[in-house]
C-alpha cells in the first residue's frame, strides 16, 4: 500500500474519531442539561414541601387553637343550661310539667353525650391528648365503672356483675378509665335483658381487663368495622339509646395512647368478649 493511500485512511479514521467525539459531547451537553432541568425541579419541589409542611403546621396549631377552645367554651352553655334545667324541675316537681322536663333531662344529656364523644376523637385525632402514666391500683377503676353503670344496667335490666382484682397496673388513671367505660357502656347497651361480666386475668407481666357479654355477637368480617365512626351494628334507625357509633372508635383510639392492647373475640347469637391488655406492676 502506498504512502498515500494510508495517510488517506488515517485521515477517514481520524475524521470518524473527531464525528464520535462530536456527537458523544453533544450527547453529553443534553445530558447535562436534562440533569439541570431534573435539579431545577427537585429544588421547586423540595421548597413546595417545605411551604406544605409550613402550611401543615400552622393549619395544625390553629386547629389545637380551635379545639382547645372548643373544649371550654363548648362546655360552658351546656353546663348553664343543666343548671337552669335542674331549677325547673325542682320548681315543677309534681306538676303536669314534670314530664316536658324529664324529656328535657333526656335530650340535654343526649347532647352532652354527643360533645364529649365529638371532642374526645377529635383531640385524640389531633394527637392533643398526653398521658403519663404511673402505679395505680386497678380496682380503683373497676368501683368507679360499678359505681356509674349499675343504675344503668338496672334500667336494661342487665345483669352487671364485676369480679375485683387485687393487682396493680402501668397505666394512666382517667384514660383507662375512658378507654373501659366506653367497653362496658357498649356491652351494656347491647346486651338488654343479658348479662355483663368484667374480670382481670395476671398473664405474666401483664394484667388482661376482659368485658364480657350476651349480647347479639359480631361476626369476623364486623371486627374492623366496629371500630370506624358511626358504624353501628343492627340500628339503621340510628336510636339513640344504641350511641352514636363513637364508644368503640375512642376505646381503640385511647388503647393505642396507652400502649394497651385491645382485643376482641366474639360468636354471633352467645356474645362478645373486649379485652385489654395492661403492663402489670408487681
Amino acid at each position: 500500500m502506498s504512502c498515500d493511500a494510508i495517510n488517506r485512511d488515517l485521515d477517514r479514521l481520524f475524521f470518524r474519531q473527531q464525528q464520535d467525539l462530536e456527537e458523544t459531547n453533544i450527547a453529553l451537553l443534553k445530558e447535562v442539561e436534562r440533569l439541570k432541568t431534573v435539579e431545577q425541579a427537585l429544588i421547586a419541589a423540595r421548597e413546595d414541601a417545605v411551604l406544605a409542611q409550613n402550611a401543615a403546621i400552622k393549619a395544625n396549631e390553629a386547629k389545637t387553637r380551635f379545639l382547645s377552645a372548643v373544649s371550654h367554651d363548648l362546655r360552658q352553655p351546656f353546663q348553664a343550661l343543666r343548671l337552669f334545667i335542674e331549677v325547673l324541675a325542682i320548681q315543677l316537681a309534681g306538676s303536669r310539667h314534670e314530664p316536658v322536663i324529664a324529656k328535657a333531662i333526656e335530650a340535654l344529656e343526649s347532647g352532652e353525650i354527643i360533645l364529649e364523644s365529638q371532642l374526645d376523637i377529635s383531640l385524640l385525632e389531633a394527637g392533643l391528648l398526653s398521658v403519663e402514666k404511673r402505679r395505680l391500683p386497678i380496682s380503683v377503676i373497676l368501683h368507679k365503672i360499678e359505681e356509674e353503670f349499675a343504675q344503668n344496667a338496672k334500667l336494661n335490666n342487665v345483669t352487671l356483675k364485676i369480679i375485683m382484682a387485687n393487682v396493680n397496673v402501668i397505666s394512666e388513671e382517667r384514660s383507662l378509665y375512658r378507654l373501659l367505660q366506653q367497653l362496658v357502656d357498649n356491652a351494656i347497651r347491647f346486651s338488654p335483658n343479658g348479662r355483663v361480666l368484667i374480670g382481670c386475668r395476671s398473664q405474666g407481666n401483664q394484667v388482661r381487663v376482659e368485658v364480657w357479654d350476651t349480647g347479639l355477637g359480631i361476626s369476623e368480617d364486623q371486627f374492623e368495622l366496629i371500630f370506624e365512626e358511626f358504624y353501628q351494628l343492627d340500628n339503621n334507625h340510628r336510636n339513640r339509646r344504641l350511641g352514636l357509633g363513637l364508644g368503640l372508635p375512642i376505646a381503640r383510639r385511647l388503647a393505642e395512647l396507652l400502649d394497651h392492647p385491645l382485643s376482641l373475640r366474639s360468636n354471633v347469637g352467645v356474645g362478645s368478649v373486649f379485652a385489654v391488655e395492661i403492663e402489670r406492676s408487681w
